[in-house]
C-alpha cells in the first residue's frame, strides 16, 4: 500500500475522531475544550480563505489540528497527572476516554460503511482498534483511581 494513501487514512479517521468528539460536545452544550476552539476558529478563518488561497486554507486547518492536538495532548497528560490525587480529574478524563471510545466506534462505523471492500480501509481500521485498546487499558487504570479516592 501507498504510505502516502495511508497517512491520508490516518489523519482521515484522527479527524473522524475530533469531529465525534466536537458534536459530543456541542450536543451537551458544554464549555468547549481549547483544542476544539482552536480547530472552530481555524475552520471558519479556512471557509472564508478557501475561495482565494484553497493552499493555503488547507495549510491553516493542518496547522490548526496540530496546535488543537498539542493542546488536547498537554490537557490529557496534566489529567493523567493529576489522576491518581485528585477525583476531578479522574472524572474528567474518565469522561474523555468514554468520548473517545464513542468516536472510535462511530468511526468504525463510518469506515465501514463508507468502504466496506476498500483494501485500504483495513489500514484504518486496525488503527482504530489500536487507539481503541489503549482507551479501554486507560479507563481502567483510571477507574481504579476514581474507586481508591472514593
Amino acid at each position: 500500500m501507498d504510505t502516502f494513501l495511508a497517512q491520508v487514512l490516518l489523519v482521515f479517521a484522527a479527524l473522524l475522531v475530533v469531529g465525534a468528539l466536537q458534536v459530543i460536545s456541542i450536543r451537551r452544550r458544554r464549555k468547549l475544550r481549547t483544542s476544539y476552539k482552536l480547530l472552530l476558529v481555524a475552520a471558519d478563518q479556512a471557509l472564508k480563505l478557501e475561495k482565494k488561497d484553497p493552499a493555503g486554507a488547507q495549510r491553516l486547518m493542518d496547522q490548526a489540528a496540530a496546535a488543537a492536538a498539542a493542546a488536547e495532548d498537554r490537557e490529557r497528560t496534566e489529567l493523567r497527572q493529576k489522576a491518581p490525587f485528585d477525583r476531578r480529574a479522574a472524572a474528567e478524563l474518565r469522561k474523555r476516554l468514554v468520548e473517545d471510545l464513542r468516536a472510535h466506534v462511530a468511526a468504525r462505523r463510518e469506515l465501514q460503511r463508507d468502504s466496506p471492500t476498500d483494501p485500504s480501509v483495513a489500514l484504518a481500521l486496525r488503527s482504530i482498534d489500536d487507539a481503541e485498546k489503549a482507551t479501554r487499558q486507560h479507563l481502567v487504570e483510571v477507574e481504579t483511581h476514581l474507586q481508591r479516592l472514593g
